[in-house]
């Protein structure tokens, strides 16, 4: 674990009252640690106040707000590929998904983990 998974993880742990041993590289925010899209945002903020980058950019703010257009989803609500495509950048586990033609936007916001927030931040502060 390095310095940015390690705030990441103490940001998590008082954000959503748990305890660190809790939080793991792998825990996705929604499903495993129970957060929701107010706790999302509340930490998408101290994020950004914690490690001086911007965060909330077009395509950060499609995938918190699970604001990706329906007209360009399948009839079942799979989104088509160039978005998963584009969504992976965070979620680099979509790249090799079994299933990349039919995932959903739930299904997608569900992957988020602590190593996708922290690869966002490590991209942030590169640039």
């Amino acid at each position: 674990m390095d310095d940015i998974q390690d705030k990441i993880i103490d940001i998590l742990a008082e954000s959503l009252v748990l305890e660190r041993d809790e939080i793991k590289g792998d825990s996705r925010l929604f499903t495993d640690l129970g957060m929701d899209s107010l706790d999302f945002l509340d930490v998408v903020f101290t994020l950004e106040s914690t490690f001086h980058v911007k965060i909330r950019d077009a395509d950060f703010e499609k995938l918190a707000r699970l604001d990706i257009p329906v007209d360009g989803q399948s009839e079942e609500g799979y989104l088509p590929i160039h978005e998963v495509d584009n969504l992976s950048q965070w979620i680099p586990s979509l790249k090799s998904h079994p299933n990349r033609n039919q995932l959903t936007r739930e299904l997608i916001f569900g992957l988020l983990t602590i190593d996708s927030i922290a690869l966002l931040i490590r991209m942030k502060l590169s640039l």
